[in-house]
């Protein structure tokens, strides 16, 4: 009988880092990894895309990940499809209760508007960085450009939209050790901007830190709930699994 070598309690992560307030990471994630974020202090906001490693090309879509699921937040067994119909991403653990997959990215003006003028060389590590400049800059690290920052998801954010149309951010939404995890589906670049939410009140720039963690995850099960969520979702994640299938 071979000999039976206990398992760690805590294996050691493929990443593990915490992503200071208004700072940007990425990096290739494999197929069958959990990405595990978690709101630090409570209150933060991770604009978070996913674009395909073999084919940058092919990225996180919102809608084509809004319409065939109805949805207009994300929340555990929901799913990130690209523009191609495959599932970048799903959503197995949600701690927060719903993100926003509409809210976008704030740009340099918004910030300008309102936090006034800065650059680096006065305010050194404290100017403000906007979520669009800031994923240019990430992406950019990869090879890639201006026109390949596209969708995000705003997570532990939440919109809420009144009768008459009007947008508000939900306040208090996300507690303090609130996590959300997503596994993902293809092998993948991910990007993430721990800055404000462009819907935020006007107030002093203080964005919050997000830790991190990616763990090795078995694949999606027959049974799983991202896969039995609706008949699309079946359908994405069966074209996701032939796609590892012949890229490998």
């Amino acid at each position: 009988m071979p000999v039976q070598h206990p398992q760690p309690e805590n294996p050691t992560p493929l990443v593990e880092t915490t992503i200071p307030g208004g700072w940007t990471w990425s990096s290739p994630i494999p197929r069958g990894s959990a990405i595990r974020l978690t709101d630090v202090d409570g209150g933060a906001n991770a604009a978070l895309t996913a674009l395909r490693l073999s084919d940058p090309s092919e990225r996180y879509c919102m809608g084509d990940t809004l319409k065939p699921q109805h949805r207009s937040r994300l929340t555990a067994g929901d799913a990130l499809y690209s523009d191609m119909g495959r599932i970048l991403l799903s959503l197995i653990e949600d701690e927060v209760g719903g993100h926003d997959p509409f809210g976008g990215l704030g740009d340099d003006r918004l910030l300008t508007h309102r936090h006034g003028p800065q650059d680096y060389q006065s305010q050194r590590n404290g100017w403000w960085r906007s979520g669009r400049e800031s994923l240019t800059v990430e992406l950019a690290k990869h090879g890639l450009g201006r026109a390949d920052v596209g969708d995000v998801v705003n997570l532990f954010s939440l919109v809420d939209v009144a009768a008459d149309g009007t947008t508000a951010l939900r306040q208090g939404h996300s507690p303090a050790g609130a996590s959300v995890v997503l596994r993902a589906e293809l092998d993948l670049l991910v990007a993430i901007h721990c800055g404000p939410h462009p819907h935020a009140a006007d107030g002093p720039w203080a964005p919050k830190p997000v830790a991190l963690r990616v763990d090795p995850i078995a694949p999606p099960a027959a049974d799983d709930p991202v896969r039995l969520r609706c008949p699309e979702n079946a359908r994405g994640l069966a074209a996701s699994e032939q796609a590892a299938r012949l890229a490998a």
